[in-house]
């Protein structure tokens, strides 16, 4: 027997947002403004925290977020360099192979001869290690190898190779240095945040208990405004 479907529809819960944004650019606007308004306020205290304590940290916070912007935008343009010197590099090895198979006696012989220059086989082809670290290495063996085989005064001899090891090997150590910089902001400033965090939840459940009937305009007196985040 056939029973009637049941159509009904179970409310959907509607999920509220938290007073407290977890957002780095809201979270250091909600922080800046309620550290000036604790700061004119004598009537909220904690016990583990001052006013002037918390608006220095909300400071280094959005400092922190305004040094981790500056490295960030910076990390393309350095990619973008390093690839552009990378594929002048790739030219110029490939160039340097065509002079060793012009001048070797036999494929083996000149198979031999790359080596010296820092190419190694991968897959179907020689060509320098994609890696960064293993091509430094093997950019250490080009102006040697460059001289041994007489190649200097050649298009792509050492007028060609000099200026780009020397670039390469800047550009590694500036993205190495830049990574381990916005490495080192980011681990900081999510320590800081957390106490934030911890400070912002705090002060809501005290400010909720000193003014039961009126929290709710005095939390967003405090700029806790969930709307605008």
């Amino acid at each position: 027997m056939a029973t009637e479907k049941d159509n009904t529809k179970v409310p959907s819960k509607k999920t509220s947002k938290s007073i407290i944004t977890n957002k780095d650019n809201d979270l250091s606007t909600l922080a800046i403004n309620v550290a000036s308004v604790w700061e004119n306020n004598n009537q909220i205290t904690l016990l583990w925290k001052s006013a002037a304590q918390f608006k220095l940290d909300a400071e280094n916070y959005e400092g922190m977020l305004g040094s981790k912007k500056n490295k960030t935008k910076n990390r393309p343009q350095i990619s973008n360099d390093l690839k552009k010197c990378n594929k002048a590099i790739d030219l110029g090895i490939s160039k340097i192979k065509k002079y060793i198979d012009a001048d070797a006696q036999d494929k083996n012989e000149a198979k031999a001869s790359y080596a010296k220059f820092g190419i190694v086989h991968i897959q179907s082809n020689y060509i320098l290690p994609f890696d960064k670290d293993s091509r430094a290495q093997a950019l250490k063996l080009i102006l040697g190898a460059i001289k041994e085989f007489g190649y200097e005064n050649k298009t792509y001899g050492t007028a060609y190779f000099t200026p780009l090891i020397a670039e390469f090997n800047s550009l590694v150590e500036t993205a190495s240095n830049t990574d381990k910089s916005i490495s080192t902001i980011t681990g900081n400033k999510n320590e800081l945040k957390k106490n934030l965090l911890l400070v912002l939840n705090s002060l809501v459940k005290v400010i909720q208990a000193n003014y039961p009937e009126t929290y709710k305009t005095e939390l967003r007196a405090w700029g806790f405004q969930k709307e605008k985040y």
